[in-house]
């Protein structure tokens, strides 16, 4: 699939984000039939989900579960395929849960059917999606710059 990402579309998202348009992400799942049902032919469902805008509870609930995340192998000269693995195998459940956070209702906690229908229907190309859009909502210099402005914190520019 092509992944080039255009100007025209980052500009467009943005002002779908500052204007609390919600952002659509479609995944087709093909249902088979069972052994006994040969006669019926594969059908494709398409579920589509409407992301808004992230709310200061769903973000402090996603900067929670990912700050727990351990980034110690990325410090090593391991080879990448052996730290994805390793990531993968140790957070995909943290990184599903902040996916299924932006997909539920604000107040609410994602239900385990829902962190199940995305670890099993949603393929790399959606998580890529739903991580950049979260990602870009979680603007966190507001928050910094207002601590350092009320503290007066002299920030060190080579950090």
């Amino acid at each position: 699939m092509d992944t080039i990402v255009r100007k025209e579309d980052i500009q467009q998202a943005e002002a779908d984000m500052l204007l609390e348009r919600a952002i659509d992400i479609s995944v087709v799942v093909t249902k088979t039939p069972k052994w006994w049902e040969l006669w019926k032919k594969e059908k494709q469902i398409k579920y589509t989900f409407s992301v808004r805008p992230l709310t200061i509870g769903q973000q402090q609930r996603i900067v929670g579960r990912l700050a727990k995340l351990d980034e110690s192998p990325f410090h090593t000269n391991q080879p990448t395929m052996k730290v994805y693995g390793k990531m993968v195998a140790e957070n995909m459940d943290d990184i599903i849960y902040c996916v299924g956070v932006m997909l539920t209702p604000p107040k609410e906690e994602p239900k385990v059917e829902l962190l199940q229908f995305i670890k099993d229907h949603f393929d790399n190309e959606t998580m890529e999606k739903m991580w950049h859009i979260m990602v870009k909502q979680m603007y966190v210099n507001p928050f910094l710059s207002g601590i350092v402005l009320i503290k007066g914190i002299e920030m060190n520019p080579t950090t």
